[in-house]
């Protein structure tokens, strides 16, 4: 309990040191975690992610507006003057409550729809104006998650248990 940073930086309780231990360290999928190591783990203070030398903006986002047209003509606007980068090496996360635009931006960033302003590039390069054949292969160069609505958290859970629920999926007992 306490600020998101000095959790993160030096987690008091057990459970949280091991889901803050629990990033990926390139053991094989399968490998099985013994206690020790997850102890080992849980006792290593987390250290800080280091960025690529290359930094570069691979993916910019400047004004994007989207509407959509609703029954009798009216107008809905999805996306409202949004902009982003995104850095080489780095990871963005769209958040906001249902219906506030987060997979309209992702099918905008993606080329899968035109924005009705603004602009998207990638490495440099407009997404405008390109055959399908061209967006396609670029889309290979930019991974998207969506929301799974059936993962997400339920408002019926303890804290606790989505604790559980976390270390377990990560191999890790609570």
């Amino acid at each position: 309990e306490g600020p998101t940073a000095d959790v993160l930086r030096a987690p008091a309780h057990r459970r949280t040191r091991a889901l803050v231990a629990a990033v990926p360290t390139g053991v094989p999928r399968g490998t099985a975690l013994s206690d020790a190591r997850i102890e080992a783990a849980a006792a290593t203070p987390a250290t800080a992610v280091v960025p690529p030398e290359d930094d570069r903006v691979v993916l910019r986002a400047t004004g994007l507006t989207r509407s959509y047209r609703g029954p009798a003509g009216s107008v809905r606007t999805a996306v409202d003057g949004v902009s982003l980068e995104v850095r080489r090496g780095r990871t963005l996360g769209l958040v906001g409550g249902s219906g506030s635009g987060k997979t309209t931006v992702a099918r905008l960033l993606l080329a899968l729809e035109e924005p009705d302003a603004g602009d998207v590039t990638l490495d440099g390069e407009p997404w405008s104006g390109i055959p399908e054949g061209e967006r396609r292969s670029r889309r290979a160069r930019v991974g998207a998650v969506y929301q799974d609505p059936l993962a997400s958290f339920d408002p019926r859970w303890s804290v606790d248990r989505i604790l559980q629920d976390a270390l377990a999926v990560a191999g890790l007992r609570g």
